[in-house]
C-alpha cells in the first residue's frame, strides 16, 4: 500500500479519505485506484478517453450507472453491463461531504493537467520487481568488493530472467495462489 500512496500523493486521495468526515470514502479507495489504472489501460494513448472514464467513477460511487455526459469521448455509462453488487458496498450520497471531497480530488486541475502522462499506461512495476530481486542477492547493508558485487548482480539478473516467465502457482482447487502460505 505504501507504493500506491506515493504514486497517488498528487491527488491526495488517501489523505482526504483519512479525514473523519470522509470515513464513507475509505472503502472506495482501493477500487478507485484500480479504476484509475484500468482507465489508463483502456485509454490506449487517447488523451480524451482517460479523463472521461476517470470522471465516470464520480457517478458510479453514488450508484448512478448512466449519466449525461458533456463530451463525446465515451458512452456515458459504466462499462460493465451487469455490475457485481456486494453486500458490503456502501454507496456515497451525492452532495455528501465524502462525495464533495472525492469530487474535489478527482477534478483537481493540477492532477487533470498531468493526466495525459498516464494515457499510454506506462508504469515501472517490472523494473521495481527486478530491483527488489537484485536487493535480495546484493543487500545494501553489506559491503562488497567490486568483483563480488558485479557477480552477485549478474546472478540476480540470470535468476530473474529464468523465473520471469514462470507460471503462477495453483492451489488444490486449480485457482491461482497469489500469496505465500505458511504452515502453522
Amino acid at each position: 500500500m505504501a507504493k500506491l500512496e506515493r504514486k497517488f500523493a498528487d491527488f491526495n486521495l488517501f489523505q482526504v479519505a483519512a479525514e473523519t468526515r470522509n470515513k464513507d470514502l475509505r472503502p472506495w479507495v482501493p477500487d478507485l485506484i484500480n479504476h484509475f489504472w484500468h482507465c489508463c489501460q483502456i485509454a490506449n494513448g487517447n488523451e480524451d478517453v482517460l479523463p472521461a472514464r476517470w470522471r465516470g467513477a464520480l457517478h458510479h460511487v453514488t450508484n448512478v450507472h448512466e449519466w449525461i455526459s458533456g463530451d463525446d469521448a465515451i458512452e456515458p455509462k459504466c462499462e460493465l453491463e451487469e455490475l457485481e453488487e456486494k453486500e458490503d458496498d456502501k454507496w456515497l450520497e451525492a452532495g455528501s461531504p465524502a462525495h464533495e471531497a472525492l469530487t474535489h480530488v478527482m477534478l483537481d486541475t493540477r492532477f487533470l493537467h498531468n493526466l495525459h502522462h498516464y494515457a499510454d499506461f506506462r508504469h515501472t512495476g517490472e523494473l521495481e520487481t527486478f530491483h527488489e530481486h537484485i536487493l535480495v542477492n546484493c543487500a545494501k547493508r553489506f559491503a562488497y568488493t567490486y568483483p563480488v558485487y558485479k557477480a552477485r548482480n549478474y546472478l540476480a539478473g540470470l535468476d530473474y530472467q529464468i523465473h520471469k516467465e514462470r507460471p503462477f502457482l495453483m492451489n488444490k482447487n486449480g485457482e491461482f495462489r497469489l500469496h505465500r502460505c505458511f504452515s502453522k
